[in-house]
Parts: structure tokens; sequence; C-alpha cells
């Protein structure tokens, strides 16, 4: 019944925001990604898992996941095998505002396995009702669970765009 006001109201808010200065946008941006990133990572950690879960029971493979806390940070790391094997971990840098993942793929088994690095780097924004939001060369990912397969996808098949 009153939702003209609570409309109002949040659009005199986000002009408020947005008449703000640089530094101001910056601090609100650093104070949105110290709140709700660790909380982002952790959701995008528990997606990850039941990804992988199902991706396992799917295509009969063996994939693995290991999170971790590392205050201020968190994260996890994936192991998949057969070959062509990779080790992945995915990890929040808040400080930086990003989500960096670090991939080292081995194809052989043979004299220790040719290998080959890679790594997909996450930056974090806000928007301006202050939502934490995850961007990669302009797509936006404001959904955990949307980054998780993405991740996953990439690190299973290299081929997939990111």
């Amino acid at each position: 019944m009153d939702e003209w006001i609570e409309r109002r109201f949040k659009q005199l808010g986000d002009l408020q925001r947005q008449e703000q200065t640089p530094d101001q946008n910056e601090a609100r941006r650093e104070r949105v990604i110290k709140d709700k990133a660790p909380d982002f990572v952790k959701r995008l950690t528990n997606s990850a898992e039941r990804q992988i879960q199902s991706f396992n029971e799917k295509f009969g493979a063996s994939m693995t996941i290991r999170d971790f806390i590392r205050e201020p940070r968190g994260g996890f790391t994936v192991y998949k095998s057969p070959y062509p094997t990779a080790l992945a971990t995915c990890e929040l840098n808040a400080d930086e505002g990003i989500i960096q993942v670090d991939i080292q793929r081995t194809y052989e088994a043979i004299g220790g396995g040719r290998r080959k690095s890679d790594s997909l780097v996450f930056h974090l924004e806000s928007d301006t009702s202050e939502n934490l939001v995850v961007i990669r060369e302009g797509r936006e990912f404001r959904e955990p669970e949307l980054l998780a397969g993405l991740i996953l996808e990439y690190i299973v098949f290299e081929d997939t765009a990111v």
C-alpha cells in the first residue's frame, strides 16, 4: 500500500549516492567489498561443492574440492583427474578487490608431464544499491552459483569462454 513511499525513498537514496565524490564512492566500494565479499565467497564455495558432486555423478568423474578460510580471505581448491589433470585455487583478495583463480594443468604423466599455468581474475565492485557485483571483461555476476559454474567449467574444459 505504501509502495510508492519506499520506491521514492530508494530513488532519492540512489540519486544521493550517485552525487557522491570519487573518494566517497571508493570508500563505499571498499566497505561493500569488506562487508559482503567473504559471504559471497562462502556461497561460491558451497555452490562449487554442489556442482562438483553433480558433475562427478553425471560424468563418473573424480573431481574433489577442499575449502579453506584465511581471514580476511576465503576460497577453495579443486583437483580434477584423470589427465589432463587440473589443480585450481580460487581465492578472495579483498584488499585488491579481486577473486583470483590460479590453475595448473598437467597433460601427460610421462617424464613429469607437460604443464600449463592459467589464471582468471574477477574484479569486485559495488552498485548504487550497495550490492556486490563480480565483473570479468564486462560480464557481471551477482549470484555465486553462476560464477561457480563458469569457474568449474573452465577448470574442466579450458576451451570455455570466460
